[in-house]
């Protein structure tokens, strides 16, 4: 499998003081996963957080267990 793809995820508040994501995909030419995708979604979340998992949780709109289980499934480490 072809790594290279980026995610990229902004935010910002509206005049309504509502937060607002902004979610942009860079994806390589060929050989992307779904899995891939999701493993550095959870990844960069968790470093915006500071590798709080109820705030990563939020941030990507998830149950905190969804994420957990995520963590457990692509054996991804907190700092």
């Amino acid at each position: 499998m072809t790594s290279g793809g980026e995610l990229w995820i902004e935010t910002e508040v509206n005049e309504k003081n509502q937060i607002v994501l902004t979610f942009s995909l860079n994806l390589p030419e060929e050989d992307y996963s779904l899995e891939l995708l999701e493993q550095e979604a959870v990844q960069k979340a968790l470093r915006r957080c500071n590798g709080n998992k109820s705030k990563a949780a939020v941030f990507l709109r998830i149950p905190r267990h969804t994420l957990l289980y995520r963590l457990e499934k692509y054996n991804i480490r907190i700092f």
